[in-house]
């Protein structure tokens, strides 16, 4: 196949060499045309009675034109026609060296397992039936959890509508050991095996004075350098990932796909098995999951949670109003980071991430901005204050920020307000908060617009219910004193 091939691929360069050259001549004998309309001695050949001849000669020149065209035209149709065999052969080989490929591909993945137990009996002892369990470890198999959030909040609010949180689990299953899972019993956990489940040695931390580095010699750049990077101070930890470690997981949060495409396994009841360390999940039914790196989804189970609905403003970041649902998880089963899809009243609302919640904790569930709701944020500009002493004066800043909330929607809401409070790191320098009256952190108060407190991360948070078509006005006054 190979020699007749490269024989083709020859007499099409031949036949294309021939091509070219006659089209040369074509071209050559074109031109030769041209010319002789130009010729100078046409006109004294003319008067000289000698024009009969010259139409000979043309008519010559016309028939050996005809014959290269002809000719030209059996070159071409001949090089269509070994082009098109050429093209026949290149592809048979083509599919030819890819089976062959693919056969050592297959014979180079392709294993077998095998045990060989032998059971020696006892003389006196009657013969008993013998159970065998084996179980051995695979690798490249693999699974993350997939969410699908839908919340349903009803359009008005009457006393038998409630909002209702939805939350469908799912485990997506791939692996790529060698073997195809077959009818097999699937069970999954949030074990993390690990090379190493110990905690990390400790490390000492060594101190010791600094000396200047020598001044620089002649010596040259690199021995130079070489000095200044004398290191002063040297710590090295060595950490192995245990249980409850970090996973590698894809980067489908941020995508609308996955990389590899992902086949649905028959929605069955997934039995949730759990002590003091992991939790495990038994599919009911048997599911085939080829070795083929697909990722294929098997449903967990349905989670109805009843939540609390909440309005969250941050004016400082951006004047939108933000929907969010607070849910206590009031099931056994954990909730493990993973990737989520959101839906609102059955309409898709964005890509999201569930961190990991355990049983008895609160899931936040982020529901896109909420134009029902209006923000008008008016930071103040700060008024200088100048007060003198005997033996220092000092400058104070004040500032009084103002946020204004209207609630077009015809159900009341539950507004949380956050804008942040300096932070002072130096001791000559003093934040001091005049409104609202909140001064201990985490210890909400009372005020006229609603409860607020200062949070652990030093912003102030009011929550305020707001009812129909009404609006709130919220300040915050606090001073800046500092060295003049």
């Amino acid at each position: 196949m190979t020699g007749e091939t490269e024989d083709l691929r020859a007499t099409v360069k031949g036949l294309k060499g021939r091509g070219e050259i006659v089209t040369e001549e074509i071209r050559s004998d074109k031109e030769n045309t041209e010319y002789i309309g130009e010729v100078p001695q046409l006109n004294e050949l003319m008067e000289k009675d000698r024009l009969n001849a010259i139409l000979k000669f043309t008519d010559s020149y016309l028939n050996r034109l005809n014959v290269y065209r002809t000719h030209t035209a059996e070159l071409k149709k001949q090089l269509s026609t070994l082009r098109e065999k050429l093209t026949v052969l290149e592809l048979n080989l083509r599919k030819r060296g890819e089976t062959a490929a693919t056969k050592s591909a297959k014979s180079t993945t392709t294993f077998q397992k095998a045990v060989k137990i032998t059971f020696e009996g006892v003389s006196g002892i009657p013969d008993k039936t013998a159970r065998l369990y084996v179980s051995y470890l695979v690798s490249n198999a693999s699974w993350e959890p997939l969410y699908h959030v839908r919340v349903s909040v009803p359009e008005f609010k009457r006393e038998d509508a409630k909002p209702l949180i939805q939350i469908h689990y799912f485990g997506l299953i791939k692996q790529s050991s060698g073997e195809n899972w077959i009818s097999t019993k699937i069970s999954f956990s949030t074990a993390t095996p690990s090379k190493g489940g110990a905690p990390p040695l400790i490390q000492p931390n060594n101190l010791r004075v600094y000396r200047p580095p020598p001044p620089p010699s002649k010596r040259g750049y690199m021995e130079d350098t070489m000095l200044k990077s004398a290191v002063m101070y040297k710590q090295s930890v060595n950490l192995s990932i245990g249980l409850g470690g970090k996973k590698k997981r894809k980067d489908i949060y941020y995508g609308d796909s996955y990389s590899t495409p992902m086949q649905e396994v028959e929605e069955q009841k997934v039995s949730l098995h759990s002590n003091q360390f992991i939790q495990r999940f038994d599919t009911s039914r048997p599911a085939t999951i080829p070795s083929d790196g697909t990722e294929h989804k098997v449903a967990v189970t349905v989670i109805d949670l009843e939540p609390v609905l909440e309005h969250v403003c941050v004016p400082e970041m951006s004047e939108h109003c933000y929907l969010t649902a607070r849910v206590k998880n009031d099931t056994n089963y954990p909730l493990l980071a993973g990737a989520s899809s959101i839906f609102l009243n059955n309409n898709f609302i964005a890509k999201s991430k569930v961190e990991n919640v355990a049983p008895s904790e609160e899931l936040v569930v982020s529901l896109g901005a909420d134009p029902q709701v209006r923000i008008k944020y008016k930071p103040s500009e700060a008024v200088t204050n100048m007060q003198e002493g005997w033996i220092s004066s000092s400058k104070q800043l004040t500032y009084n920020t103002l946020t204004t909330i209207k609630n077009v929607k015809r159900d009341p809401i539950t507004f949380i307000l956050r804008i942040s409070l300096p932070i002072s790191e130096e001791k000559n320098i003093t934040v001091d908060l005049k409104q609202p009256n909140c001064k201990q952190t985490g210890k909400p108060v009372r005020v006229e617009s609603g409860i607020a407190e200062i949070t652990p991360k030093n912003y102030i948070q009011w929550k305020i219910g707001i009812k129909p078509g009404t609006q709130h006005r919220v300040s915050m006054l606090y001073e800046i004193t500092s060295p003049s």
